[in-house]
C-alpha cells in the first residue's frame, strides 16, 4: 500500500473536503434546509455518509474556498497520498 507519510486523520479529513468540494451545491442545500448547526451536522452526515469530524470540517469551509485553484489543491494532495 502506498504511503507519503500522510497521516490517516489528515487523509480522512481532505476526502471529506474534496467530496463537497466536488459538489458545493448538494453542501449548500442540506446546510441552508438545516435548521441549526447540530441539524446541518447529521445532515451533511446522512446525506453524505460522513463522521461528526468530517461534516464540522466542512461547515467550516469559507464558502469562498470552492473555487477551482483550490479544489485542484485539495485533489493534488489526495493524488500524492495514492502514489
Amino acid at each position: 500500500m502506498p504511503n507519503s507519510g500522510m497521516p490517516d486523520q489528515r487523509l480522512h479529513a481532505l476526502a471529506a473536503v474534496d467530496e463537497a468540494l466536488q459538489d458545493p451545491i448538494r453542501v449548500l442545500r442540506t446546510v441552508t434546509a438545516s435548521a441549526d448547526f447540530d441539524d446541518a451536522l447529521h445532515a451533511l452526515q446522512d446525506s453524505f455518509g460522513w463522521d461528526e469530524v468530517q461534516a464540522r470540517l466542512v461547515m467550516q469551509l469559507p464558502i469562498g474556498n470552492t473555487h477551482k485553484d483550490f479544489r485542484d489543491r485539495v485533489a493534488q494532495d489526495l493524488q500524492q497520498h495514492d502514489h
